[in-house]
């Protein structure tokens, strides 16, 4: 075996591969080999990069239970005062609706804001929601509304007003250079900071405690999709990518912490990983790297759907021939409008993804039919083209969360939101301080498109992998990369 062979002559698989590529494809008989050592390059390591283990900041200090416990419902009771700050570009909008002809309307410079406009317009009346239903239930809310359109001078005008209003929660903004004027606004003086859709790293809220993201952030991503993976340590894992790949996941910081999984759950003579690139000769590398005698679990990750579906349609023609094959995708497929979803039960797919709805639960089922008595309609199916939620239930969640964890707990509710575990129709949210400052959602779902047409929440058991796992300067691993340069 390649293990044998690595032992033998003190090389580790990856550098036997680098120097024989003939064995990408695992060892045959009759294979000649090159293992002269002056062939050999430096230790071909694997290492936890800088951008996977980004320099901890400070954890405040966090509530026990007991102490949340203690201030639940023992505060002073008054207004709760909440700045809502959100580009729905009003002006130009109602400026288009003037317009009749379709042509003209959809040629005018200020279109390119409608699809952004309805859709913060649609969070907005799910925020409302929520906060009827709070006040419904004893709460006094002010709600303070802000179009901030995408200009840092309105932002600005806003703020100058938010030193007067003295806001106790701020949600928004949206683009990233009013998210920095809002941060340091927040971090001077303590209000926090809630980001529905932001999370790219700390760029735009470098060192401030006081922000909470609702959307999971990149690291929770790779390291959730990681570990799931892991456990598929006697699958043939194959990994399909493109350049659009690495706004979604990063595929290096992926694959490291894969291998760290990997040998945290236990130690394995071999396990098979091999990348593919979408390109010219991805058809004949993708025969190359399945397996006949074992399964395939290929991850495509892509958020191009016309690269999507051609490599679906790959994959079910390697899997009408016999092959065994599975497949994980990216939540950004659910906004596909083009993808069969009838190929997706067919492959058995599992889709990672923040949010899902599942409509038989009460809750979701109590938040349609207010909708539906408020609003007079459900919400409508405009979705973010990233994480895949839709505006009206993430409006509605963050009005709810936020408001009731306030009313519930005054100031002192930052103390405690990584206690706060609410279950809402979209999402169950689970706060933790991140490495990068503030609070991030780690909630991930896995959803399967099974066979049978059926489609369900995959439970499995999460391996956490030790921090010192995950601290080691370096890690060698003994797995069969594969790239075809």
């Amino acid at each position: 075996t390649l293990y044998a062979l690595s032992k033998r002559f003190g090389r580790s698989i990856a550098e036997l591969i680098k120097v024989n590529p003939q064995l990408r494809w695992g060892l045959k008989t009759g294979m000649v080999l090159n293992l002269s050592a002056e062939q050999y390059p430096s230790a071909f390591d694997f290492q936890i990069t800088d951008s996977l283990r980004p320099r901890a900041l400070p954890k405040p200090d966090m509530y026990s239970t007991v102490e949340c416990d203690s201030v639940l419902n023992n505060h002073t009771s008054g207004v709760i005062k909440i700045a809502l700050l959100l580009p729905f570009h009003a002006r130009e909008l109602l400026a288009l609706d003037t317009i009749a002809n379709d042509s003209i309307r959809q040629s005018h410079p200020d279109y390119k804001f409608r699809g952004r406009g309805l859709s913060f317009t649609e969070f907005y009346e799910g925020f409302l929601l929520a906060i009827d239903s709070l006040q419904e239930s004893g709460a006094k809310v002010s709600l303070f509304t802000y179009d901030t359109k995408s200009d840092t001078a309105q932002i600005d005008a806003i703020l100058r007003e938010l030193e007067i209003i003295r806001p106790h929660l701020i949600v928004g903004p949206i683009v990233q250079n009013n998210i920095q004027r809002v941060s340091d606004y927040s971090l001077k003086n303590n209000v926090p900071m809630i980001l529905p859709l932001y999370n790219n790293g700390n760029q735009a809220t470098p060192g401030n405690p006081n922000v909470i993201r609702m959307i999971p952030d990149f690291e929770s991503e790779i390291n959730q999709c990681a570990d799931y993976l892991s456990q598929f340590h006697d699958k043939n894992i194959i990994l399909i990518h493109n350049e659009d790949s690495l706004g979604s996941l990063r595929i290096k910081d992926f694959r490291e912490t894969l291998f760290a999984y990997f040998s945290s759950r236990a130690a394995y003579d071999e396990a098979l990983y091999k990348e593919i690139r979408v390109n010219d000769t991805m058809q004949q590398n993708l025969q190359l790297a399945l397996r006949e005698n074992m399964e395939n679990l290929v991850f495509v990750v892509s958020t191009n759907e016309a690269y999507v579906s051609n490599i679906i349609g790959l994959l079910r023609i390697n899997q009408s021939l016999g092959y065994s094959i599975d497949m994980f995708g990216l939540p950004i497929w659910k906004t596909f409008e083009n993808l069969r979803i009838e190929l997706l039960h067919q492959l058995n797919t599992v889709i990672y993804t923040p949010f899902y709805i599942d409509y038989d639960k009460l809750h979701t089922k109590q938040f349609l039919k207010r909708c539906r008595k408020m609003l007079g309609h459900e919400p409508y199916k405009t979705v973010n083209t990233g994480s895949g939620f839709n505006f009206t239930y993430l409006g509605y969640e963050a009005g709810m969360i936020f408001t009731s964890a306030f009313r519930d707990y005054g100031p002192a509710f930052m103390h405690c939101i990584c206690s706060l575990k609410p279950e809402m129709p979209q999402s169950t949210y689970q706060f933790e301080w991140s490495n990068i400052g503030g609070y991030s959602n780690k909630t991930i779902n896995f959803v399967r498109y099974n066979s049978d047409f059926e489609i369900e929440i995959v439970e499995f058991e999460s391996y956490k992998a030790s921090a010192k796992a995950l601290q080691n300067e370096e890690i060698q691993i003994d797995f069969l990369p594969f790239t075809n340069d």
